[in-house]
């Protein structure tokens, strides 16, 4: 089975470069599967090139080789709770 490098950046909370990592996938994989699948090791702080139990980083996730590849930049699971608590704030839910 063919195989595809996902690479990813991670950045501080500021936007401050930090360190990059990266995985393998199958070529076949989907864009939202890929994401979900990082998403999950961001969540549970499992991401490669970190160690496990890291702090929270953004994560720009590129596949340069996917057919269908749309660089995407994921928040951990805190920042997108604060996030959605402050837009809820702002339209005075």
């Amino acid at each position: 089975m063919l195989k595809m490098k996902v690479k990813l950046t991670y950045f501080k909370a500021g936007g401050k470069y930090y360190s990059e990592g990266s995985f393998e996938t199958s070529c076949g994989m989907p864009m939202f599967t890929i994401y979900g699948t990082v998403r999950d090791m961001l969540d549970s702080h499992r991401l490669p090139g970190l160690m496990e139990g890291h702090s929270d980083f953004m994560v720009l996730v590129d596949v340069p080789d996917h057919d269908h590849n749309v660089p995407a930049l994921l928040l951990p699971k805190t920042w997108r709770a604060a996030l959605v608590a402050l837009t809820e704030t702002e339209a005075g839910l």
